[in-house]
């Protein structure tokens, strides 16, 4: 289980869900530090980073989820390949393109 901040936003931007699953690898204390060499910081900008950390210690803001698909587009933000989803299943995607042109 993971917390989804701002739950439908958390669909469409997956680098939420991402901060979320790395929130609870690293905990909150010098947390940009720790997720510095995944480019968050440099892509979406260090105020968004920490105000979506505020959001996920509330849960009427940030519900719980279990969705393998928010899993899937974390680890597509987490690795630079998709951030902003245009449409439902594009981090997924990018991941999967990524995966693929590593695989050859």
């Amino acid at each position: 289980m993971y917390t989804a901040p701002r739950g439908e936003a958390a669909v469409r931007e997956p680098w939420r869900v991402a901060v979320s699953y790395l929130r609870d690898a690293f905990g909150t204390k010098d947390f940009l530090r720790h997720i510095e060499p995944t480019g968050l910081c440099d892509r979406i900008g260090s105020k968004a980073i920490e105000d979506v950390l505020k959001i996920t210690e509330n849960e009427v803001f940030s519900p719980y989820s279990s969705g393998a698909g928010r899993l899937f587009d974390a680890v597509s933000s987490i690795m630079g390949a998709c951030d902003l989803n245009t449409f439902e299943g594009e981090a997924s995607m990018a991941l999967e393109s990524l995966a693929l042109k590593r695989r050859r």
